[in-house]
């Protein structure tokens, strides 16, 4: 299964959906799918890129 940011073309450049149209996909308000967003990247980052840098 492909992640929806991925699918939907959220992180194509240019962008070939919104966060609006990304949120709609889940019926949730676009702030909340950039928040939902940023945790997930965060976590990405934090567990692949530098997973001895996370908070205790």
């Amino acid at each position: 299964m492909r992640p929806a940011a991925v699918e939907t073309g959220y992180l194509d450049i240019p962008r070939s959906c919104s966060l609006a149209e990304l949120g709609d996909r889940f019926d949730i308000s676009p702030n909340a799918a950039f928040e939902r967003f940023r945790r997930g990247v965060k976590a990405l980052v934090e567990n692949t890129v530098h997973p001895d840098d996370r908070a205790s």
